[in-house]
């Protein structure tokens, strides 16, 4: 195909969004409307994620270490966690150490009465709490440790939600997309109709499904990359006002509280890429579906 006769097929596509202007502001009106629900479900899990793995993050492994352990293997073996890949972080408390903070605790009076011996010990924090069963079998590879302490039915609950959430996400998106590519398959359909003499003749004359395809699938662009352009707009705009209201003594207890809202800013690029991506795929599609009837001649 010629580029003239591209063009040309470019510029009729452009040309019908503005003659059928009604048709186009009701389809990007539905997918519009679609793709906000979309980023809502996104965001949300977005967060709910951040808030695991701030929740995570406070869940530590204790490795309590053989009280007749020289400093020389301890150091092995925090150099060897500390290079495992399943390992976020690790700190290294020694007796003393220990003692202390016992001593806050439970109040040095009440201590002194309490000749107790705290072993040395590893507080670590995993990279991903998926990976515990991994880590923890590491760590008990290492003889330097009587005891291990896992939070292992909080880790295992934190997963689960983890993954039914990103479940829950991808089953939602996956809906709104079948319900935006048929109602604006149903909107341009209409379209479609009011020109299928138009299209019979095109037919008779030889032009093919791709010639007369291309300018539909160009107004599905169009209103693929409006709808996406307004819903990041309107969402940019719900978000931000929704944190600032958070800014004030609710914001600090949910701060204080999962230390993970993430800011617009964060999520704004992934954001876009899916509303610009899922808006053009949708418009193209219904476009193609509302067309396969009428190339049928």
């Amino acid at each position: 195909m010629r580029s003239s006769s591209i063009k040309y097929l470019f510029d009729q596509g452009i040309k019908n969004v503005w003659l059928n202007r009604s048709m186009t502001a009701a389809s990007i009106g539905s997918l519009t409307a679609c793709l906000i629900f979309i980023g809502v479900a996104f965001l949300i899990s977005a967060n709910i994620n951040s808030l695991l793995g701030h929740l995570g993050e406070k869940l530590e492994i204790k490795a309590f270490i053989y009280d007749d352990r020289n400093d020389r293997d301890i150091e092995f073996v925090r150099s060897e966690l500390e290079l495992t890949h399943e390992v976020g972080s690790i700190v290294y408390v020694s007796k003393e150490e220990a003692h202390e903070k016992m001593t806050e605790i439970i109040g040095s009076d009440l201590h002194e009465g309490i000749p107790l011996i705290y072993p040395a010990s590893f507080k670590i924090v995993a990279r991903d709490w998926s990976e515990l069963p991994v880590l923890v079998e590491k760590i008990n590879s290492y003889e330097i440790f009587e005891k291990v302490e896992v939070p292992t039915d909080i880790s295992e609950t934190l997963v689960k939600i983890q993954m039914g959430m990103n479940l829950f996400g991808i089953g939602l998106v996956a809906a709104l997309m079948i319900i935006s590519v048929i109602v604006i398959a149903n909107t341009i359909r209409a379209t479609v109709f009011a020109r299928r003499t138009e299209i019979g003749i095109m037919k008779q004359v030889g032009a093919t499904n791709n010639f007369i395809r291309i300018p539909f699938m160009v107004e599905g662009i169009v209103i693929g990359v409006v709808s996406a352009v307004i819903s990041f707009c309107i969402t940019w705009l719900a978000y931000s006002q929704i944190t600032r209201m958070l800014d004030g003594d609710l914001g600090d207890f949910i701060s204080g509280l999962t230390g993970s809202i993430l800011p617009f800013g964060s999520v704004a690029q992934d954001l876009a890429l899916y509303f610009l991506g899922g808006g053009i795929l949708t418009g193209i599609v219904s476009c193609i579906l509302s067309l396969r009837k009428h190339l049928k001649v």
